[in-house]
This record gives C-alpha cells, structure tokens and sequence, in this order.
C-alpha cells in the first residue's frame, strides 16, 4: 500500500494512530478562509453546518475552490502524490448542545490498496469548551470499508461508551492541521461558547486510485456503488438523494456493512504498547 506522507515517521505515527497534528497555516491564509467562513453565514441555520450537505452548488462550489487553492499548496512537501477531491466548511453554532456523535467518513477508495485522508484545520482556536476534535486512535485498522451516505457503520448503542473509554479530545490552534484517516472514528462536544466554531475538512486520494462512493439512496434497499471522475459529483450531490451521474458500477446487498460493535468488544488500543512495557519496562 502507498505510503501517504514523503516523511517515514510522520508514515509511521498515521499507521499507529491514524492520524498526525501539525502547524500548516499562516495568518493571511487563515483570515481569508475565514472571510469566505463569514461570506456565508447565511448559509448556517443548522446547530452543525457542513458546506458537504447543502443543496446550493454556487456555495459549495465558492467553499470548495477557495479551501482547494489555499491549502492544497500547503501539503505538497509533506504528501505523497497525492490530489484534493472536494473541500468543506463545517460551523458549530454557538451556545448549543449538540455533540458530533461517533463516526468514520466516507469510503472514498478501495482501502485494501490505497488510503485517503482528511485534512481538518479549524480556523479559531479549538479546545473541548466549542468543539475540538476528538477521535479513538487506532480504530481506522476495524472501521468497515465500505462506508458512505446511509450506510450505519454502528449500532448506536454504545457509542458514548466507548468515547468515554476510549475516546481522546485534540485542542487544536487555528491554522494547524489534524490529518487523519477517513476510517478514523471521531467525534466533537458541543460548542458551548458564544461564538460560532468554523473549520474546514479538504478530502485527498492517492494520485491514480479510483475514486468511489458508496451510498444507500432516499428509498432504496441495496448499497449502490458509483464511480467518482472529478470534484464536481461532490458538488452537485445532495445528501440521501440517488447521484446525478450515469456512473454506477454495482450493487450490494445492504448488509454486506457488518457494524463495527463486535470488533470494538474486543478494542484495546493500548494493548501492543502493554505488551512492549511488560516485556522491557
């Protein structure tokens, strides 16, 4: 599988973990995601706003060529040969309580030959009291792999559980850069500040890998599989709805996607690391 960073222990730290932190943006580049972040603030009647699921393509597509443009740059020392797919805001509203539950991202590649990342920088300061990022390192290695659109990767039983045993909050600075794995399991508390918490999330693939995307639309019964040619079936896709696009390559049954609360029963992130200390500590 290709490596997704030019430097051996950043590859390292991203296949233990499934992610890495590090500082990506200036000052000037952060004031002008912000301003393209207050643009459209319209845009943001929802307690969680991501630009992702909104039905007006003009925005999106605004959000996505300005994300592309300044940060894309930025990764090109530090990737691997690798493309942007699509950019989005994501706007936790002030003063609220709703919590980003558990989840991984979307499948956007065939994960037995290739990874694809997010990039998530928030563009004000990020700790647990307006919604940093939290994840549970490790879990990228049992997260399924086919995961899209209404497709449930849990239960929904015992996800608070394993956030509170599991689960590790990453205060993070405006400007710097959580890189992780779309099969990452992660969260976010609730933004309990008076102002809004705006961030951005750019999605990378390998360059030459196969973009896909799995979904169940509005109605249907089966998994449908698409093929992905350019940014714009992001674009123009509206969450729950059957892609307007000619592309799709198969159909699976919908339990094809076991969920992942068996696998997590057996969890234990720290197990290697336990292991190692008994036998040299």
């Amino acid at each position: 599988m290709r490596d997704i960073f030019k430097d051996k222990a950043l590859q390292k730290e991203f296949e233990r973990k499934g992610y890495v932190q590090m500082p990506l943006l200036d000052v000037k580049e952060i004031s002008a995601l912000f301003d393209v972040f207050q643009q459209n603030e319209k845009e943001y009647n929802q307690p969680f706003h991501t630009s992702h699921f909104s039905n007006e393509e003009g925005y999106k597509r605004v959000v996505n060529e300005s994300i592309i443009r300044i940060v894309f740059p930025k990764l090109d020392g530090i990737l691997n040969n690798c493309i942007p797919i699509f950019g989005n805001l994501m706007v936790k509203q002030a003063m609220h309580d709703y919590f980003m539950p558990l989840h991984a991202d979307w499948a956007y590649v065939n994960e037995d030959e290739y990874r694809s990342i997010a990039v998530w920088i928030p563009l004000v300061n990020t700790d647990e009291t307006n919604g940093c990022l939290g994840v549970i390192e490790g879990t990228h290695k049992i997260s399924n792999k086919i995961r899209g659109a209404q497709i449930h990767q849990t239960g929904y039983i015992h996800d608070k559980e394993w956030v509170k045993r599991y689960g590790k909050l990453l205060p993070t600075k405006a400007g710097y850069a959580i890189i992780y794995d779309h099969a990452l399991m992660h969260y976010s508390p609730a933004n309990k500040t008076s102002a809004p918490r705006p961030a951005l999330n750019l999605s990378v693939v390998p360059a030459g890998a196969a973009i896909i995307h799995y979904c169940i639309p509005e109605g249907g019964n089966e998994i449908e599989v698409y093929r992905v040619d350019n940014s714009d079936f992001y674009l123009s896709y509206n969450k729950g709805e059957r892609p307007k696009t000619k592309s799709m390559i198969r159909t699976m049954p919908a339990d094809t996607v076991k969920w992942v609360d068996e696998k997590m029963e057996t969890f234990d992130p720290g197990r290697k690391k336990n292991f190692l200390a008994r036998i040299f500590g």
